[in-house]
């Protein structure tokens, strides 16, 4: 009756130290997300010069590549729904909307060179339904 009592007690225990172990481990994943997507959350609304957004293409590409985000035939990287990001750059100056990836692959310094005191600004972000990352940030070049 001992025996079986402190096995029980011993089970309880297990349940009790997992249960406990899984709630932590979804408190740290959340502030893991919430601490990458505030990065992100404070360009919205803000107004930017163009070296900033350079710095921020920089970024970006940087962490695909650190995340092993695939990318298609046009060195484009291919939306995984977990951690990949992209960033859409509205130009008025040109009346076009390029990827980040095509602003990078043509030369991020010319773009820097052309548009380093342009003012732009997020307008908006989107976030993977599966992770709550942020998955797409959208800005626009403000006009004079």
């Amino acid at each position: 009756m001992k025996k079986s009592l402190i096995a029980i007690i011993l089970i309880f225990i297990i349940i009790i130290a997992l249960i406990i172990g899984l709630i932590l481990n979804n408190v740290a994943n959340a502030n893991r997300i919430r601490k990458h997507n505030e990065y992100y959350e404070n360009y919205y609304g803000t107004v930017i010069m163009g070296t900033e957004l350079a710095t921020l293409i920089n970024r970006v590409m940087d962490l695909n590549r650190r995340n092993n985000i695939e990318q298609d035939e046009n060195r484009h990287f291919i939306n995984n729904d977990i951690n990949s990001i992209k960033i859409y750059v509205e130009m008025a100056t040109i009346e076009a909307t390029f990827t980040m990836e095509s602003l990078y692959n043509v030369g991020i310094t010319e773009f820097v060179q052309a548009f380093n005191f342009a003012s732009f600004k997020c307008i908006g972000i989107n976030y993977h339904e599966e992770t709550g990352k942020i998955s797409q940030m959208i800005f626009v070049e403000l006009e004079d």
